[in-house]
């Protein structure tokens, strides 16, 4: 993908040329990745993170957004190869990427991906503990859509897992502005098949 880009060397492109290159070589992944053609799209994004350690300041702030944002792809690459210890091991980078640079919004979103992978490793502790946090963030924010999505996961969660459902209502009704009979009657309208990509 990015052999066209790599005709110039790094050392004859000004920084505002490496921006540029990185900005196409993230909507080229992005793209790959929305065509489900996972591997194009992680040598997209490994490229872009090899890009981003050419510029002047391959830590700073310039370059810590796209960082974050490409660990979370290959987060997501890996989650729909099944290869969960990649994904979790991506998500994490992103996540301390997001935490560094004050990006708490990013930072949930996440959290929301760390909970669906903990879930379906079946690690039905790790995914609430990570729905948890990604929700306190979102009603932080007031952020009503990611709430819904973060709760609708919830709901998941506790059919996956009966045992928790009471203590997943608790929860949700601990963090948000619903009472526990609120939450019960949304958990038990929540379809069975919902994917929440936050």
């Amino acid at each position: 993908m990015s052999e066209g880009l790599d005709r110039y060397p790094a050392g004859q492109l000004t920084e505002e040329m490496k921006l540029e290159r990185i900005g196409v070589l993230g909507q080229a992944s992005n793209t790959l990745l929305r065509l489900r053609q996972f591997e194009a799209a992680e040598t997209g994004y490994r490229a872009l993170l090899d890009a981003l350690d050419e510029l002047q300041d391959p830590q700073g702030e310039t370059a810590g957004r796209p960082r974050a944002i490409a660990w979370h792809q290959l987060g997501i690459v890996a989650q729909e190869r099944r290869d969960f210890a990649a994904a979790e091991e991506a998500y994490r980078k992103a996540l301390e990427i997001f935490q560094t640079f004050d990006d708490p919004h990013s930072a949930a979103l996440t959290w929301h991906q760390l909970g669906m992978v903990a879930e379906e490793r079946r690690d039905f502790a790790a995914a609430e503990e990570a729905y948890r946090t990604a929700l306190e963030i979102f009603v932080a924010a007031n952020n009503e859509h990611s709430v819904a999505i973060v709760i609708r996961s919830c709901a998941r969660l506790g059919r996956d897992d009966p045992d928790r459902t009471e203590e997943l209502v608790s929860m949700v009704a601990g963090r948000t502005e619903m009472d526990t009979d609120q939450v019960r009657d949304l958990f038990a309208k929540t379809p069975n098949d919902t994917e929440d990509q936050t």
